[in-house]
């Protein structure tokens, strides 16, 4: 008979692998999980954005006073500092306009000055012809019992008795005269509001002749520029944009759902995608008190039966902290993380 064979009986290999496939995926499944918890951890702590840009303070360049171009001074997209002249207006109507204010000036503080002189001058006439009334009227008080006992002649008395009459019409008329010169000359308040108008006149078109140099408000960048010597430019229109180069920040829009954590005063590094790879930093300056949609023309209005629920976003400022080692751009796209694990909140 055949010998019964005493070695175990061999686990089947199918059964072997089906078992390590099971502990790999286990281990694979776990790790996975792993990450993902990891990463919606980090995600809460790092929220990030890239609906996000540069932002930067600029205006629009418009002139004060309407008139033609006769020079420029810079270029396109020329970096330029405060005070410095963009472009100059012909400022030759501007100065004859000061040079008439000038002698509107002249001319009105000399009128005051003649006016003055013009009533001390009445004054002093008025009181010479009081005088000389009062001789006359003491010479006809003196005629007078002469002509009653007559030693004296009657036709001396009447032409006494007129120059009297004369000389009190002549000052009738000088005092009326004086009354006039008066209310013309006004009081000390009118010399005043006279000198100030002229005063006024003479400052406004100095400041007009000043106009015509428009120089740059602040350290920054032309944009835009696109005038001719000869253009006729009229005051209050936009020409062109200018933009600061002093202070730069982020306008980043945050998911509503990844705002728990963010607070003012948290540190922010973000990219631009002009320059891959380069890290820039920033501060969390404040948070917007309404989503981005609530500004918009046409805010929406959730009333339909057909809602759907869309997370929105929130308008965040970031402060850039360094001066920048790139040349940054209005509007550039920037991607914005922001470190919450700075801060009060646990």
């Amino acid at each position: 008979m055949p010998e019964a064979s005493s070695s175990p009986t061999a686990t089947p290999p199918t059964a072997s692998r089906g078992w390590i496939g099971l502990v790999i995926g286990a281990v694979v499944g776990m790790a996975a999980l792993i990450a993902a918890m990891k990463w919606w951890e980090y995600d809460k702590l790092y929220p990030v954005t890239e609906d996000a840009s540069l932002q930067a303070h600029f205006t629009w360049i418009a002139p004060q006073i309407t008139g033609q171009i006769v020079e420029k001074y810079v270029e396109p997209n020329e970096l330029v500092k405060a005070g410095q002249p963009l472009f100059k207006i012909d400022p030759r109507p501007f100065q004859d306009h000061l040079n008439d204010a000038l002698a509107s000036q002249v001319l009105t503080n000399q009128g005051v000055v003649a006016q003055q002189e013009n009533i001390v001058s009445l004054r002093d006439l008025i009181d010479k012809q009081k005088a000389l009334i009062d001789s006359t009227q003491q010479e006809l008080t003196r005629l007078q019992p002469l002509l009653s006992q007559g030693f004296a002649a009657q036709i001396q008395g009447i032409q006494v008795q007129d120059s009297l009459l004369g000389q009190q019409a002549k000052l009738a008329s000088l005092q009326a005269e004086l009354q006039q010169a008066i209310t013309e000359f006004g009081d000390q308040s009118v010399q005043d509001a006279r000198r100030q108008q002229a005063a006024a006149a003479v400052a406004l078109a100095q400041l007009n002749l000043e106009w015509t140099v428009v120089a740059a408000p602040a350290d920054g960048w032309v944009t835009q520029f696109n005038l001719r010597v000869g253009d006729v430019v009229t005051a209050g229109y936009p020409l062109f944009p200018f933009i600061e180069s002093g202070h730069w920040w982020i306008d980043a829009n945050f998911k509503e759902t990844k705002l728990e954590r963010v607070e003012v005063g948290q540190p922010v590094t973000f990219t631009v995608d002009m320059y891959p790879g380069q890290t820039f930093h920033g501060t969390v300056h404040s948070l917007s008190r309404g989503v981005a949609a609530s500004f918009s023309l046409l805010p929406p209005q959730n009333t339909t039966g057909n809602w759907v629920k869309v997370t929105q976003r929130v308008p965040v400022r970031i402060l850039v902290e360094e001066t920048p080692p790139y040349a940054f751009r209005l509007g550039a796209s920037v991607e914005a993380k922001v470190d919450t694990t700075v801060g009060k909140k646990n």
